[in-house]
């Protein structure tokens, strides 16, 4: 039976532990826990994980939102919430598009800052010279002010419509999962044995993350016996795994498809790699850094460098020369921290808080 009167509708495309996904569920425990009612719409027909939390999941027949245009219009209709949230750019746009047919507000949340020269397809290319369709949402949420002024100047979005809101962590249960001992250890089989220092990177096999240039740089640049394991799925997993065996490299690099406790990984390494080409705040950087795991990042990984201000385990290389030297030079065991670093705003207490007073007041 589905529930009537909701506070606050979330959408997701599936409940599958991608960085958005972490941070609409971490806001959806948060909230619930404050006694708001919430309604979770999935528009993925998959099979996926379903936290452990008192909140209504509803799922749509088919993949894709826009496929699930009519039925979604007509939930909303029946559950009549006071707000939908969406984290999903594409998502975002149809909502403001179908303004006229909701009463709820709508409060997007934009997950990454794109550069324009690495927009590729139409249809990503149509959605980001449509983002300045922000200004008719009730409120854009950005997880730093380097988006903020980003959207301001790129899109024109007006400063009253955007606030800076950050991605809440929840450090007990990372914690709790951190501790669980590494226990699928056939992803390090054909591994050498003697490796010196242990690598991580985390995030889904596409062009985005720029997972085929850091294999080129972790086998130029890294110490002989250093090893690098990936964790995540996608469209690149084959070129990865062509490109590893071609370098005749697979002593040292390691795809590891999705896992269900990555953090039992990112716990046991020396530091984590990020060498995406774009990003908004990445949430993995968030968790490595809570568990006291170093961070090496391009610059281009979102406002990465915003965060570097309020924490040393955060490196920042300017360019791929810059990366390679600080991966081989750095000495990333010294340099964890027994103590989480995570800035206090981005705790699941205060972020969650922040957003309870948000609809709580509107």
């Amino acid at each position: 039976m589905i529930r009537t009167n909701t506070d606050l509708v979330m959408l997701l495309p599936g409940i599958m532990g991608g960085g958005a996904e972490r941070v609409s569920l971490n806001l959806a425990k948060y909230l619930s826990r404050r006694g708001f009612v919430l309604t979770i719409i999935s528009f993925n027909s998959r099979p996926v994980y379903l936290p452990d939390l008192d909140i209504e999941v509803l799922f749509l027949e088919k993949n894709g939102f826009l496929r699930n245009v009519f039925k979604f219009l007509l939930i909303i209709n029946k559950i009549k919430p006071r707000f939908i949230f969406s984290t999903f750019s594409y998502v975002n746009i149809i909502l403001i598009l179908l303004q006229p047919f909701l009463l709820p507000k709508i409060i997007c949340r934009e997950a990454n800052l794109h550069r324009e020269s690495d927009v590729k397809g139409w249809k990503n290319r149509a959605i980001y010279r449509l983002l300045f369709l922000y200004n008719f949402s009730d409120i854009l949420l950005c997880s730093s002010h380097f988006m903020k002024k980003y959207f301001i100047r790129k899109h024109g979005v007006r400063e009253r419509k955007i606030m800076v809101w950050r991605n809440p962590v929840d450090i007990e249960s990372l914690r709790g999962l951190a501790a669980m001992p590494f226990s699928d250890r056939r992803i390090l089989t054909g591994l050498g044995n003697s490796f010196s220092r242990q690598f991580v990177a985390i995030g889904r096999l596409e062009p985005q993350k720029n997972f085929e240039q850091l294999i080129d740089w972790f086998v130029g640049g890294s110490r002989p016996n250093d090893t690098l394991l990936i964790v995540g799925s996608g469209s690149q997993m084959a070129p990865l795994e062509a490109r590893i065996n071609a370098l005749a490299v697979g002593c040292r690099i390691k795809l590891c498809g999705e896992q269900k406790n990555p953090y039992a990984i990112i716990n046991e390494s020396d530091a984590l790699l990020l060498p995406s080409l774009w990003e908004g705040m990445p949430n993995v950087a968030l968790e490595a850094i809570a568990l006291g795991v170093p961070v090496l990042a391009m610059q281009t990984a979102g406002a990465i460098s915003e965060l570097a201000s309020e924490c040393q385990l955060i490196v920042v290389a300017r360019d791929a020369s810059d990366f390679v030297t600080k991966l081989v030079s750095l000495d990333w065991g010294s340099m964890r921290s027994p103590i989480d670093q995570l800035p206090s705003e981005y705790r699941l207490a205060n972020s969650g808080e922040v957003f309870a007073q948000l609809i709580a007041q509107s």
